[in-house]
């Protein structure tokens, strides 16, 4: 048997009152109980190697699920099209951008900046050059970003490290600076 209202477009109106009375009902505490209790059930328990392997096969090709790559070819020709019509981007405040956020941070969104990322990334195969772990991983530069502007881009010039190696670094923050 078929819901009546199946395939019916349903005013404003009566979608509010479904909302409420759904609201209202005991159905609604038991049911977000219940979903409730089995997410924290899951909580802080690993994954299986097999587990993750299904749940990355099934996000793979989405359009709005995290690990999407678009092409270089797309990005440039985007980066292109925004830096042309900086005014139109929803962000765009008046030009100061670099000023406010430092000439530095500001560099850092680019393209070119976040292609020189993920190139270092690639190479080392996303671990730590120095303890070779994984994770959450930065791109260093080997000789200060600052003072050497010649070698920003250069991929030779980086290597990945984990956070806390990363601060051990005599580039790290503004150690580079110090004379």
């Amino acid at each position: 048997m078929e819901h009546a209202l199946k395939g019916r477009k349903q005013s404003p109106e009566h979608l509010a009152n479904r909302k409420a009375a759904w609201q209202k009902s005991p159905a609604k505490e038991k049911t977000s109980g219940r979903f409730t209790d089995l997410n924290k059930s899951r909580t802080g328990k690993p994954l299986s190697d097999e587990q993750k392997k299904k749940i990355s096969e099934a996000m793979k090709g989405k359009r709005n699920s995290l690990g999407v790559q678009r092409p270089k070819e797309f990005r440039e020709k985007l980066s292109k099209y925004w830096a042309e019509n900086k005014e139109k981007h929803p962000r765009y405040k008046d030009g100061l951008g670099a000023v406010r956020g430092g000439e530095r941070r500001f560099d850092m969104g680019r393209l070119q900046y976040r292609l020189w990322r993920e190139s270092v990334f690639e190479r080392d195969n996303w671990k730590c050059v120095q303890c070779g772990r994984g994770g959450k991983v930065c791109a260093d530069h080997i000789k200060a970003y600052s003072q050497y502007p010649e070698l920003r881009y250069e991929v030779s010039n980086g290597r990945t490290l984990c956070l806390s190696c990363h601060i051990k670094t005599e580039n790290y923050g503004h150690k580079a600076n110090r004379v």
